[in-house]
């Protein structure tokens, strides 16, 4: 079951400095700039953070660090899959 995002801070769960360090790179990259996700009208457009396409099963699951895993996303979409996923009513690949 991929739960690990009900528990433990963000640290815990594989954000961490080197996490910060990767999604700042991964954010300057050209075709990154902008949400891929674009879930509704509150979507900011640019890209602020870096979404696990596939969510992980915390950062010792192979799909954390799997490049070909993360797209570019807004803090409000990202947060509305995340939640979405948790409640089982996301499907990925799917915008709403």
């Amino acid at each position: 079951a991929r739960d690990f995002h009900r528990g433990g801070s963000a640290s815990q769960r594989g954000y961490n400095a080197r996490w910060a360090r990767y999604a700042k790179w991964f954010l300057s990259q050209p075709e990154n700039s902008f949400c891929k996700l674009h879930l509704d009208d509150r979507c900011a457009i640019v890209a602020q953070c870096v979404d696990h396409i596939v969510p992980p099963n915390g950062p010792e699951d192979p799909l954390f660090w799997d490049t070909s895993n993360h797209q570019a996303s807004c803090i409000h979409c990202n947060s509305v899959k995340g939640h979405k996923a948790i409640k089982g009513s996301y499907t990925f690949g799917s915008h709403g």
